[in-house]
């Protein structure tokens, strides 16, 4: 920004050197946001409130607003949610971050052109499982990438910020709600979220 400030580049390599600080800006702005999370959770300071919601719909409320940019990003999707009520005791803003978390992680990281998501309930719990055909995550990274700050060396996670996903786990804990990950790596990955009932 310097260097387009002082008129030492122009033209088409100025518009290049926007282009990246946008981009770099953009970065920060979404790493400062997860740090704050991530503070606020560590130290107790996340208020929560929690209700008796329908977590069907909650969760088609989540996917609406990630259907413009999967279209986008000429994404093809598959969304399996019942239309009958599955009401559980939640914290609706938790869960909303956390599930934007991952599918953010899917769309930034995985260089998927397919994602399907399954929302099913038993008589114990209810399953909500994620599915992408992008680069995958290698069995070495697999056990870490629920830690704070990981970042894997050649997987999709390098570009992240090592945070949405340990905020992502954190948040459902807190719903009663466990997540994992399996992947085959240019295949599949599949992130799998079980609620108690």
């Amino acid at each position: 920004m310097e260097a387009v400030q002082e008129g030492l580049v122009t033209g088409d390599e100025k518009d290049d050197y926007i282009k990246v600080s946008l981009s770099k800006a953009h970065y920060l702005k979404d790493f400062v946001e997860k740090l704050f999370d991530w503070v606020k959770l560590d130290s107790g300071e996340w208020k929560f409130s929690f209700a008796d919601k329908d977590l069907n719909e909650l969760t088609r409320n989540v996917i609406s607003d990630w259907i413009p940019i999967f279209e986008e990003k000429h994404i093809s999707y598959e969304i399996e949610i019942p239309e009958q009520e599955c009401n559980i005791r939640i914290d609706e803003n938790a869960y909303f971050r956390s599930l934007n978390n991952i599918i953010n992680n899917i769309i930034v990281h995985s260089n998927c052109d397919r994602v399907h998501l399954k929302l099913e309930k038993s008589d114990t719990k209810v399953t909500l499982t994620i599915l992408d055909n992008g680069d995958g995550i290698s069995e070495k990274d697999l056990p870490y990438i629920f830690d704070r700050m990981y970042q894997a060396d050649s997987s999709r996670l390098t570009k992240g910020s090592g945070l949405g996903l340990s905020i992502s786990k954190e948040l459902l804990r807190v719903n009663n709600a466990k997540i994992s990950v399996s992947s085959v790596p240019n295949i599949k990955t599949v992130f799998t979220v079980e609620f108690a009932m």
